[in-house]
């Protein structure tokens, strides 16, 4: 959950390194998920990626949009089948 209005208190937490994180779910622990909402779990093809020891934010940012590009990419091929097909992914 992102309740909109919150974001820059999560960015403020975070600089300390504290998540700002609202679990949502059973009333007596929280990180249970709700039995009345489906959880479900797909798998896609593993990402390979280079080890670099120290890498540019070049290479940073080619990698993470190589990640970000096979998430849509699994998102998309899946939505439909979880009654989700006019859904978009949202990256924050």
């Amino acid at each position: 959950v992102n309740p909109q209005g919150l974001t820059k208190l999560r960015v403020w937490l975070a600089e300390f390194n504290v998540p700002a994180i609202l679990p949502l779910g059973r009333w007596f622990f929280p990180p249970l998920p709700r039995r009345d909402v489906g959880l479900y779990m797909v798998v896609g093809t593993p990402l390979r990626l280079p080890q670099i020891a120290e890498p540019s934010a070049a290479q940073l940012d080619e990698h993470h949009a190589r990640y970000i590009d096979a998430l849509r990419a699994l998102f998309d091929r899946n939505k439909a089948n979880f009654g989700l097909a006019d859904a978009q992914l949202e990256i924050m």
